[in-house]
């Protein structure tokens, strides 16, 4: 029979206070970001400054609505309509904008996943996305000493 405080027993008390600690350190998610929009007519809605992580827009209306500072990281925008949007120094990392509309769009000081891109073909030395994916597959497929030193 083992002791109240056998190794075992002891880090699995140990964990416990650990992952307990880790939740209470954890932020709460933002209501916003369980919203769904999807397919809503939006046209002139105010979102500045809203955090709007995660929401989803899919082929929504947003004509002439005011996203501006808005935080749109991991929200997607697939197919939504923006004209005459206003998304200047909204942060658009990670988000999703395949078939968007952006005529008359005001992107001044927004944050794109664009610009992460372009570091990233800017690091391995490419111009475009097929050339980053030969050289990626090429570097896969190549033998790898594994005592060698990292450079």
């Amino acid at each position: 029979m083992a002791s109240p405080l056998s190794p075992p027993r002891f880090l699995s008390l140990l964990l416990s206070l650990f992952l307990g600690g880790l939740l209470l350190l954890a932020r709460p998610v933002p209501v916003a970001a369980a919203m769904d929009y999807a397919k809503q007519v939006l046209i002139g809605a105010d979102f500045h400054g809203a955090d709007l992580r995660g929401v989803t827009f899919n082929l929504t209306n947003l004509r002439d609505a005011d996203l501006s500072g808005a935080d749109l990281r991991g929200a997607s925008l697939f197919g939504a309509k923006l004209q005459d949007a206003d998304l200047s120094g909204s942060d658009l990392r990670d988000a999703t904008l395949d078939s968007a509309v952006f005529e008359g769009t005001d992107l001044r000081n927004a944050v794109l996943e664009m610009e992460r891109r372009l570091r990233l073909l800017a690091e391995f030395g490419v111009r475009n996305i097929e050339q980053f994916n030969k050289k990626v597959r090429r570097l896969l497929d190549e033998p790898r000493d594994l005592f060698a030193d990292p450079e």
